[in-house]
């Protein structure tokens, strides 16, 4: 009996005791985390991610949580208060996130971005910006699992570089933006397509892992880091 407690003790403490469950990566509860993580494709918005892994930056923590905001309403929205913006980022990043308001683009539909009013303490409309074309991420959740208070997910990424500065167009595929190691390079004549499919390049993609903790009955989202391919 004595050598039985003595085992589940370690189990503890070492975590050999905890379980992990596979996850559908096309389910509701994956789905909906990684659109709360990264909900806009473009790569202004998502450099602000892949630029600083281990990290949430500033502009990213604002425009993550403005796009959530904005996703949920029927609307135009000219302004949104500062309370509303910061129960969006506690919502998404849990009660111990740091933060400044500032301008922030967010490049989500009809909204540019916001320019923060310190008197009014609200962020207001900003016009006059659009898209990032020369840059883009292809991206693909490859697994889920969830392990004890956690869901862990992780995703094959590209980054590519549009380069439209010469007659002859220039396309450049990285492995990912930090490291920018070429997978490959394709030259194109305007007017014509191209469609990269991330599936073609899974081997050489970079690895990347999102980890949500429970927090208060919900997922906030914990961390975000670049693996070693795997």
């Amino acid at each position: 009996m004595r050598i039985l407690v003595i085992f589940i003790v370690i189990l503890l403490s070492t975590g050999c005791g905890s379980s992990s469950i596979k996850l559908d990566i096309n389910s509701e509860k994956v789905q909906s985390l990684y659109e709360m993580a990264t909900p806009i494709e473009d790569a202004t918005i998502l450099k602000n991610l892949y630029e600083n892994p281990n990290t949430f930056e500033n502009q990213y923590i604002l425009s993550i949580s403005i796009n959530n905001y904005l996703n949920e309403q029927n609307e135009f929205i000219e302004s949104i208060s500062k309370d509303i913006v910061e129960e969006y980022v506690y919502k998404i990043f849990g009660d111990n996130i740091s933060f400044k308001h500032e301008k922030v683009y967010v490049l989500s539909g009809n909204h540019c971005g916001f320019d923060y009013n310190e008197n009014l303490q609200q962020y207001e409309f900003l016009y006059g910006c659009g898209g990032n074309m020369n840059e883009k991420f292809y991206r693909k959740i490859t697994s889920a699992i969830e392990e004890d208070d956690k869901i862990i997910i992780l995703e094959k990424s590209l980054y590519v570089y549009y380069n439209f500065d010469s007659e002859i167009f220039h396309i450049t595929i990285y492995n990912n933006i930090t490291d920018k190691m070429i997978i490959k390079t394709y030259d194109m004549n305007p007017g014509e397509s191209m469609d990269i499919n991330i599936d073609d390049y899974l081997d050489e993609a970079s690895t990347y892992q999102y980890v949500f903790k429970k927090f208060d009955g919900r997922y906030i989202f914990e961390s975000f880091n670049l693996l070693d391919n795997i």
